[in-house]
C-alpha cells in the first residue's frame, strides 16, 4: 500500500515536471511568433514612413546623423562603415545592410534594441549589432537576403528575418547556439506549412546541404524536420512587404 502511494507521488511529480517543459514551450513558442510579427511591424512602418527598408536606406543619414558620423556611421553607402544602404530595394552588402537596419530602426525610434553600429564588416555580434533572443538562449535575430532559398526565387523576397545561432556567415557557430526541433516545429506549423524546406517560414535548407544539419533535418529529399533534440535549427521569416 505504501509503495503503491510513493509510485502514485512520483507519477504526479514526472507528470507535473512534463507539463511544465509543455507549458513553457508553448509559451516561448507564442513570444518568438510576438517578436517576428514585432519586427515585420517595424520593418513595414519603417518603409511606409521612409519609402525604403531599414538598413538599405541610402539618405538615412541625412534624416540621423546631423552632420555627426559617430551616429550610424558616414554619410556614404559603404558597406563597412557608412550610414547609408545602397537603395537596392532589398537587404544586401553582404549583410551589412541587415546589421545596419537595427540602426535605422534605433534612430527612427521603431525599435527598442540598441545596436552597438560601425563598422558593418565585423560579422554579427548576438547583443551588439544584431538583438539577442529572449527566447532561445545564445541565439540572436538578424535580417538577410538569401536567394533563392526555401523554394524561393532570386529577387523574390527583398529579406529574411533569422533567429538562431549566428556567426560571421551567418552559419550556426556550435549546434547549442541554434533552436531544437520542439520549437521550429510548431512555429512553423502556426505561421506557415510546416515544412521545413519551404513557404514564407523555414529552416536553411537551400543555403547548404541538410546534411550539414542533422540535428535540424533528414538527410534525404524532401528533407523534413528531425525530431533532434539538438539545438540546430536555424529559422527564416519571410518579412511579408505588403
Amino acid at each position: 500500500m505504501e509503495m503503491s502511494i510513493v509510485l502514485v507521488i512520483i507519477g504526479l511529480i514526472v507528470g507535473g515536471v512534463l507539463v511544465g517543459r509543455d507549458l513553457i514551450s508553448i509559451a516561448n513558442t507564442r513570444q518568438i511568433i510576438s517578436t517576428v510579427e514585432q519586427y515585420k511591424t517595424a520593418i513595414w512602418t519603417y518603409q511606409d514612413k521612409y519609402g525604403w527598408l531599414p538598413g538599405d536606406d541610402p539618405v538615412a543619414y541625412a534624416k540621423f546623423a546631423g552632420g555627426d558620423d559617430t551616429i550610424c556611421g558616414a554619410n556614404t553607402n559603404h558597406p563597412h562603415t557608412g550610414c547609408n544602404g545602397n537603395g537596392s530595394s532589398a537587404m544586401d552588402q553582404s549583410g551589412a545592410d541587415g546589421r545596419r537596419a537595427w540602426k535605422h530602426l534605433e534612430l527612427a525610434k521603431m525599435n527598442n534594441f540598441s545596436s552597438s553600429g560601425v563598422p558593418w564588416n565585423n560579422g554579427i555580434v548576438i547583443g551588439g549589432n544584431v538583438p539577442s533572443s529572449k527566447e532561445v538562449k545564445g541565439a540572436g535575430w538578424h535580417f538577410q537576403v538569401t536567394s533563392p532559398v526555401c523554394g524561393r526565387g532570386t529577387g523574390e523576397v527583398p529579406a529574411w528575418l533569422i533567429l538562431g545561432g549566428l556567426g560571421n556567415s551567418l552559419s550556426l557557430v556550435a549546434a547549442t547556439n541554434g533552436l531544437t526541433n520542439s520549437i521550429a516545429i510548431p512555429i512553423d506549423r502556426k505561421m506557415d506549412d510546416g515544412v521545413a524546406y519551404s513557404g514564407k517560414v523555414c529552416t536553411h535548407w537551400g543555403w547548404s546541404s541538410p546534411s550539414n544539419y542533422p540535428g535540424c533535418l533528414s538527410g534525404t529529399s524532401p528533407y523534413p524536420y528531425n525530431h533532434d533534440s539538438e539545438r540546430n535549427c536555424m529559422m527564416m521569416f519571410d518579412i511579408g512587404l505588403p
